[in-house]
């Protein structure tokens, strides 16, 4: 499979700042925060304890399907006669009655095998449920990693907000030193009373979203997480839309769900035509022993054992239409299906098309950012040197500056977006974070 990726200018960063070290538990990549977060959070867990106990009832209705059933029963009574007004002696006898029988259905024409498989398949769909990459299906991990790549991006596009406003700050404050006219000073500090409520507002959304992030994830963020150019390579994606839809059709959470809703409705259709058209066979096989006591005689009692072979054919006049509903069911999630496979055919045709775009317009933002920055930084290098007094060609250069970093960023985070959305349609995203 040919993997696309993204081009080396975004393993540059120029205005990252040194990191710091934090803990190693806390995660430094997208990937490792969502492998934590499938670890830890108890709603995963919660899901996985879901399917433990349904496999636990599908081991229970197998042994009741194919074991025998036993009946064990005791019973012990006892009889006293009083004697009337004309006199007699009083009479007392005791009677004790124990039995044991075991039957066996070996054959139901099938119903019961059909029904097993239909358990084994709900589980194995609720499952595909569960691994589900929708994110508006609650408490799957579709939803936990859309939980986590939101918070994730938000702080790391918040982090270098607040790393870029201060980089302008301190540059519009080197700048004002040197301005001569009341027009620039205004305009400085205008800016500079803008981005001062800015880094607020930033810092705030920043808090947001960390918390989010310790909310899904279950840890901090750590100070050491990749930045966006580090991010958007490591979410790999196929090279073209053919190799992602022949993925897909494989690997698609919903699509493998679909197909387990087709195989079970018509494994839940071949079970009631069983129990309509088929003849149970049951033997078994009882005995019995009776013990009575009287007074003043020796204790006496009985004992036997019988066994049986029943032929039985259930006529139920519900049937018909049961079977009618089964057939309508299995159209239905043949329905879905189709449903679900062009769902995911649209959405990848779409966000092949978008990355392309997006792409393209990174570049370029990037391209563009590179140059402004190394004409800014030069030009208040000259300023401070007196080789230049054009305040105003300068701030109009920082604002062209500041616009073009913001275009930036927001590419960058379509792009992950667009890509991290893709693995999802694809079913790819928990493959690649090694489950």
């Amino acid at each position: 499979m040919t993997i696309q990726r993204v081009p080396i200018f975004f393993a540059a960063c120029l205005l990252m700042a040194p990191k710091s070290g934090w803990a190693q538990s806390q995660p430094t990549s997208l990937t490792e925060a969502l492998q934590v977060a499938f670890g830890n959070n108890p709603r995963t867990q919660a899901n996985e304890m879901r399917l433990k106990a349904a496999l636990d009832d599908l081991e229970a209705a197998r042994k009741r399907a194919y074991g025998p059933t036993a009946n064990l029963g005791y019973s012990t009574y006892g009889l006293r006669d009083r004697p009337n007004y004309m006199g007699g002696q009083t009479s007392r006898s005791r009677s004790a009655d124990a039995s044991l029988s075991l039957n066996l259905n070996v054959f139901n024409g099938f119903a019961d095998y059909y029904r097993l498989k239909k358990m084994e398949c709900d589980n194995k769909q609720q499952e595909a449920i569960y691994n589900s990459t929708n994110t508006n299906i609650l408490n799957t991990k579709g939803q936990i990693a859309g939980l986590v790549a939101t918070s994730y991006v938000e702080i790391v596009r918040g982090r270098q907000n607040v790393r870029f406003t201060d980089f302008k700050i301190e540059l519009l404050k080197r700048a004002r030193v040197f301005a001569t006219s009341d027009k620039d000073v205004t305009r400085i500090e205008q800016i500079l009373d803008y981005l001062s409520t800015d880094k607020s507002f930033v810092s705030t959304g920043l808090q947001i979203a960390e918390n989010k992030f310790q909310f899904a994830v279950t840890v901090p963020a750590s100070q050491d997480a990749d930045d966006l150019d580090q991010t958007i390579p490591k979410i790999v994606i196929p090279a073209t839309f053919d190799e992602a839809l022949t993925l897909a059709l494989q690997k698609s959470p919903e699509v493998v769900s679909a197909r387990f809703g087709v195989e079970c409705s018509r494994l839940s259709k071949k079970a009631t035509q069983a129990e309509h058209y088929g003849v149970r066979v049951d033997i078994g096989a009882s005995g019995y022993r009776n013990r009575q006591h009287e007074a003043a005689n020796n204790p006496t009692g009985s004992r036997g054992t019988t066994w049986s072979v029943t032929l039985s054919k259930n006529f139920d006049l519900g049937m018909p239409a049961a079977a009618r509903s089964s057939s309508k069911l299995e159209t239905s999630a043949e329905m879905d299906l189709e449903g679900a496979i062009a769902t995911v055919k649209s959405d990848l045709g779409t966000n092949y098309l978008k990355h392309a775009s997006v792409l393209e317009i990174a570049r370029g933002h990037t391209e563009s950012f590179v140059k402004l920055d190394g004409k800014i930084r030069s030009m208040i290098l000259d300023i401070e040197a007196g080789r230049s007094t054009d305040l105003e060609f300068f701030l109009d250069l920082y604002t062209s500056y500041d616009n073009t970093h913001w275009n930036m960023l927001e590419a960058k985070t379509q792009l992950i977006n667009i890509r991290f959305e893709t693995q999802r349609n694809i079913g790819t995203l928990f493959d690649l974070i090694q489950l």
